[in-house]
C-alpha cells in the first residue's frame, strides 16, 4: 500500500534570555522557583520574597505616577473636549417623515479606530477623580454609554471601564442613569447603586411571599 504522508514537527519557539528575564520579573521567579504545585500537577502562583515585593511596589508607583503625569498632560492641553467629540463619530440625520427618526450615517474611515483610541485614553484620564469633572462637562457619559455596544470588543471595553471610574463619583450617577447606562456598570462601580438594588430586590420578594 501506498505510504501515509509524514506530518511536518511544528517549530518549538524559543524565548529569547531577555524575554525570561521579563517573565522572571513579573512572575517572581523563573520556571517555578518559590511558587507551590497543586494536586493536579499545576503550577500555583510563586510566593513572593519581601524583597521581590517591594520592588513589585516601587515599579507599580513608578508607572502609577507616570500614568498621571500622562493625564495632566492631555488635560493642560485641553484635549479632553477634543477626545469626547471623536468618541461621538459622525452626526446622525434627520430620515424625514412624521416621526422624524434619526439615521446612523456611514462610518468614515478610520473612525472606529479613532473611537477606541479615543475611549482607551480617557479610561486612563477617569482613573484620577479630580478629573471626573471634565469628563462631564465635555459630555463624555452619552457617548460613552452607546459605545458598550460597539462591534470592537477593545471599544466595548475601555467605554466601560471609563464608565465604571465614573460610577465610583456619585455626583456621575444621575447622567448616567438619565442615559440608561447599563445596570452591571453601575452595580460594579458604586456600592451604593448595588445595597439599593439589593434592597428593593429583597423588599419585592418580602412582598411577593405575603401574597
Amino acid at each position: 500500500g501506498s505510504e501515509s504522508p509524514r506530518s511536518t514537527p511544528t517549530p518549538t519557539l524559543r524565548k529569547t534570555e531577555e524575554e525570561e528575564d521579563n517573565d522572571e520579573n513579573v512572575s517572581g521567579g523563573r520556571g517555578g522557583e518559590g511558587g507551590a504545585v497543586g494536586e493536579d500537577g499545576m503550577e500555583l502562583a510563586p510566593t513572593l520574597t519581601d524583597e521581590q515585593r517591594t520592588q513589585r511596589k516601587v515599579y507599580i508607583s513608578k508607572i502609577a505616577a507616570e500614568l498621571e503625569q500622562n493625564v495632566e498632560k492631555v488635560s493642560d492641553a485641553g484635549a479632553i473636549p477634543s477626545l469626547v467629540l471623536l468618541l461621538k463619530g459622525p452626526e446622525a440625520e434627520d430620515s424625514g417623515g412624521k416621526k422624524k427618526k434619526k439615521k446612523e450615517p456611514p462610518m468614515p474611515p478610520g473612525m472606529a479606530d479613532c473611537q477606541m483610541y479615543a475611549a482607551q485614553c480617557l479610561r486612563h484620564v477617569a482613573l484620577f477623580d479630580k478629573h471626573h469633572n471634565q469628563l462631564r462637562s465635555a459630555g463624555a457619559i452619552q457617548p460613552l454609554i452607546k459605545l458598550t455596544e460597539s462591534k470592537i470588543r477593545e471599544t466595548r471595553m475601555h467605554a466601560q471601564g471609563t464608565l465604571m471610574s465614573l460610577g465610583v463619583d456619585n455626583d456621575s450617577i444621575p447622567e448616567m442613569q438619565l442615559y440608561k447606562v447599563p445596570e452591571y456598570i453601575l452595580m460594579l462601580s458604586n456600592l451604593s447603586v448595588l445595597d439599593a438594588a439589593r434592597e428593593a430586590n429583597r423588599q419585592e420578594l418580602e412582598e411577593a411571599a405575603a401574597k
